[in-house]
């Protein structure tokens, strides 16, 4: 990598509409320029750290800050402009922050020491849970984020957000909170740096021994959304009751217009196919009845080119788009319908249009939320979805339910990521409103607080927390022709299950990515029917939640093929689908068992579940059932597939 040019050009070219996005006068630029060339450092030439002796007994005192030292200016010339960096004490993610406080010894007790919450503790007795957990609540009160695009591994031509939370050094986390700031603060990457520092600049004049405060509501003009986000450091709980939905308004201020699916859906510059008249129907269903085997499959999957069954007769592998009359594509979203439809009618395709609405999850809340107002339930969602809120659009709205219903715990999720990637339990509310400060758009949900458990022998009998992945394939949305496979693939956690510890990844999460170190196994599900009430001490046949399980998916699946886009998935005869369904269980009051849809993935990875080895599932067969259903004959399996519409 070559060195950047480091001249002033150079770095207004390279930043310059960053810059102005920040609202950085630039009459400034040329200062900040000179900073970042030679790492000038110079906070300490304009502002110092003064006591702020009744920090704890004024409750006029701005909120924020750490601990009895604040942040002053000790110009004595008033400072009408300026610009300063911030440096960055500790930088982490947030899936993992609280092993770097555990494995890194002198972290732990200089934040503890910086977030004045080291008192009852002995020098060289730092590396305790207690101090930890104490960090970690106060973390939350001080961390900052930001993010950037990084291109994703594999074949995949996508960029994902990367999401990076840090902590400032021990001038910056002092600057306190004032509805009417003096400064502004925000962090930026810079390649002359190599890093990523915090950009603070005056915006009002701050006269001699003026204490320097930012707005930590980031700017935010309506009075509820403030109150809100103030929430960590304000005692305000009575007035956001006040001034969010009440519990029975609440559904109806949950209900989004049809202007905002519109919009949704307008982002991702879909074409849909036309809708077909009635001769055009006629054709269109002549086509499937003159395929002439074999299936010609195009695909850039590696796991379907290895297990596809080429010596049926029902299928072949072309290395070239353009011959094949399948197109089976893992890394490629597919935009334009229409184009297919026009200009390669006979070619079967693996995505559906509008599919987002079932594979965001803030998008998969609203189709199951529409079914109880389709129903007229005065429940916010059906049993077998927890109360979900999109932190964008509904952040009252989730403040209002939380704080009213004193919800026990919650889990928050990126709306599009997979791997349990960014997924945090929290008890603490104050930590999802700072979550929520996150670039990526985040959903809150209902945390299951009483999960059906599992016992594993593996682990001396220690019952842990699973859910269960159904593999299901669409063949028609309308009408709706939808499949289950009958093997499904139950995922464990690795720890002990309990109401605690919610920063413990595989304590709470039953997804374990073995390289964040988990231990992945799988089960035999031929045993799972016999093994699965004595494993779990439910006297609930497997029988019956299996059913149950069918029930809602189809439930969930009727209700999203109900309308068309951009509110439900949109028909095109030619698409064809396989999603991967992850459900929980839940124990009900009467001691049964209550399905929990938690999510739907695209195009899930199977390569687990086929292939031979240990603590592997022998499923070799699951993709040839998977096609032969979709394209050949939907009744040549059953042992392996149920149709459940």
């Amino acid at each position: 990598m070559t060195d950047p040019d480091n001249s002033y050009d150079a770095f207004r070219e390279r930043y310059n509409s960053l810059l102005t996005y920040e609202n950085i006068p630039e009459t400034l630029w040329p200062t900040l320029h000179e900073k970042i060339i030679n790492q000038i450092f110079d906070v300490g030439s304009s502002f110092s750290l003064a006591e702020c002796a009744s920090y704890k007994t004024d409750k006029t005192e701005q909120p924020g800050g750490c601990g009895e030292l604040t942040a002053v200016c000790h110009s004595e010339e008033p400072l009408q402009t300026g610009i300063f960096l911030i440096d960055h004490l500790w930088t982490f993610a947030i899936e993992s922050y609280r092993r770097q406080l555990e494995e890194h010894p002198g972290l732990l007790p200089r934040l503890a020491e910086l977030f004045n919450c080291d008192e009852n503790h002995k020098s060289g007795d730092f590396v305790t849970g207690t101090l930890a957990d104490k960090v970690g609540r106060e973390l939350w009160k001080h961390a900052r984020t930001y993010s950037f695009s990084k291109k994703m591994e594999g074949n995949s031509s996508g960029i994902s957000q990367q999401v990076v939370w840090y902590v400032q050094d021990e001038f910056g986390v002092r600057i306190r909170h004032s509805d009417s700031p003096n400064v502004k603060i925000v962090p930026m990457f810079f390649v002359e740096l190599g890093f990523a520092v915090d950009v603070m600049w005056v915006i009002k004049e701050i006269s001699y021994a003026k204490e320097i405060t930012r707005d930590y509501a980031g700017g935010v003009t309506d009075p509820t959304m403030r109150l809100c986000k103030l929430h960590p450091w304000v005692d305000n709980e009575s007035e956001i009751l006040e001034n969010t939905p009440k519990t029975e308004n609440l559904k109806q201020a949950l209900l989004k217009p049809d202007e905002y699916f519109q919009d949704r859906f307008a982002i991702k510059n879909e074409v849909l196919p036309e809708q077909l008249d009635e001769i055009d129907s006629v054709v269109d269903k002549l086509l499937d009845k003159v395929v002439e085997l074999p299936y010609r499959v195009f695909t850039d999957w590696t796991s379907l080119r290895h297990n596809l069954n080429t010596s049926s007769g029902h299928f072949c592998l072309e290395k070239s788009k353009e011959e094949a009359n399948i197109h089976w594509l893992m890394n490629t979203q597919i935009t334009d319908f229409k184009d297919y439809q026009q200009n390669k009618p006979a070619v079967f395709i693996n995505q559906i249009p509008n599919e987002s609405i079932i594979c965001n999850k803030d998008l998969l809340a609203e189709v199951l939320k529409s079914i109880v107002v389709k129903n007229g339930d005065s429940k916010l969602f059906p049993d077998f979805c927890k109360p979900t809120f999109d932190l964008t659009q509904n952040f009252p709205e989730f403040m209002s339910y939380a704080l009213r219903e004193k919800t026990p715990a919650w889990i928050v999720k990126p709306v599009n990521f997979s791997n349990a990637m960014g997924i945090v339990v929290t008890d603490d509310i104050k930590e999802v409103v700072r979550y929520r400060e996150q670039s990526v758009p985040l959903i809150a949900q209902e945390y299951v607080s009483r999960p059906i458990l599992f016992k594993r022998t593996d682990l001396n009998g220690i019952k842990v927390k699973f859910d269960v992945r159904w593999m299901v394939w669409v063949s028609s949305v309308k009408p709706l022709k939808l499949y289950i496979s009958k093997i499904a693939w139950p995922r464990f956690a690795n720890r002990k299950w309990e109401m605690n510890n919610f920063y413990e990844f595989e304590q709470h999460m039953s997804y374990q990515a073995e390289d964040r170190g988990g231990k992945l196994i799988t089960y035999d599900f031929d045993r799972w029917e016999e093994d699965f009430c004595e494993k779990t001490g439910n006297s609930t046949p497997w029988a019956t939640v299996r059913d149950d399980t069918y029930a809602v998916i189809k439930e969930m699946f009727v209700e999203a093929c109900e309308n068309g886009a951009p509110k439900c998935l949109e028909h095109y005869s030619r698409s064809r689908a396989h999603y991967g369904i992850d459900v929980i269980y839940e124990e009900k009051e009467d001691g049964g068992v209550q399905p929990v849809i938690l999510e739907c993935n695209f195009n899930p990875d199977c390569t687990r579940i086929m292939s031979e080895g240990e603590n592997k599932y022998r499923y070799a067969d699951y993709y040839n059932h998977m096609f032969d259903t979709l394209f050949v004959d939907d009744t040549l399996h059953p042992d392996f597939v149920h149709k459940l519409c």
